[in-house]
């Protein structure tokens, strides 16, 4: 994973999914769980 200035690709592709199915009253529990452990790893 690249980290530049701005959002990282976690944040880019986890975070509009998981923004996205709140918005359109869709669950993402796989999506949500992936990011949170991938987040810990990331932000170490």
């Amino acid at each position: 994973m690249h980290q530049k200035k701005g959002k990282s690709e976690l944040e880019l592709f986890g975070g509009t999914i998981i923004n996205l199915g709140k918005k359109l009253g869709i669950p993402t529990p796989t999506t949500k769980k992936i990011y949170r452990e991938l987040e810990g790893v990331w932000y170490k």
